[in-house]
């Protein structure tokens, strides 16, 4: 509705992180001449893109995740404190065996909740395990065949998983049932962002709520602001990090 206020149309794309989809995308975006652009990058890999949207002075602002070497108006929620809040939630339930599935670390996201669940086992007095992390996609085509060689590596499993995202979250649950355990009552699950509709059926993971609605509205205000000013000085790069909402519900096992 804000958009059409203003008299722009919204066009929407999804990379599933591929770089190569992003590029093709970015192409489309010269092409059509569009005024401006919200994109959640693909990885640090997606610096050339950018690179191309900036040399063509096409607006852009970066959602979810930074890229080195950019500098660009970007709006972010707090993964690490994020991440440390969920860990936090487990180690008072009891738990000290806990892993984490996180997406690439080549993801600015992906690696400040490695680094939040990394600090969060230090604050506790738990030692890190690089054997309890393992790092894949956080698009939809995660690797089970690689969940499943994790999990078989890990003797005796945790009794409590961290999960990047919704989508590892569920991958996760996928193959833990497949050998016969259930979440809470055998293994206990956290994770970022909720499960959409599958919440609205079963509100019962505890989540790091992403605020959506608030990563677009801010993120769009940001973008029209500069394409609104494409011709005057350039008033800095402007960052937003939004506070991490812990929502608890019934995925924890009190140990």
């Amino acid at each position: 509705m804000r958009l059409k206020k203003h008299g722009y149309r919204l066009l929407f794309g999804n990379t599933d992180e591929d770089l190569d989809k992003e590029k093709d995308y970015i192409d489309a975006v010269l092409k059509t001449r569009a005024d401006g652009v919200l994109i959640a990058p693909a990885g640090d890999a997606s610096l050339p893109h950018l690179e191309m949207l900036r040399r063509h002075r096409v607006p852009f602002v970066l959602l979810d995740r930074e890229v080195p070497g950019m500098d660009s108006d970007v709006v972010l929620g707090d993964s690490k404190e994020g991440a440390r809040q969920l860990v936090k939630q487990l180690v008072e339930g009891g738990h000290r065996r806990i892993a984490l599935i996180n997406g690439s670390r080549t993801i600015s996201s992906a690696r400040e909740r490695l680094e939040g669940y990394r600090e969060a086992l230090k604050l506790n007095d738990l030692a890190y395990d690089e054997a309890l992390v393992l790092e894949t996609s956080f698009g939809p085509r995660s690797d089970l065949t690689g969940i499943e060689a994790w999990l078989d590596r890990m003797i005796p499993l945790p009794t409590a998983f961290v999960a990047g995202n919704n989508v590892l979250a569920v991958e996760l649950m996928r193959s833990l049932r497949s050998r016969g355990l259930r979440v809470p009552e055998d293994v206990s699950l956290v994770c970022f962002d909720e499960l959409a509709s599958y919440a609205e059926m079963d509100p019962f993971l505890t989540v790091i709520s992403q605020q959506a609605y608030q990563f677009g509205h801010l993120g769009m205000q940001m973008l029209l602001d500069r394409i609104q000013s494409r011709d005057e000085p350039s008033p800095g790069r402007r960052k937003v990090v939004l506070p991490a909402e812990l929502i608890v519900r019934r995925s924890v096992r009190q140990l």
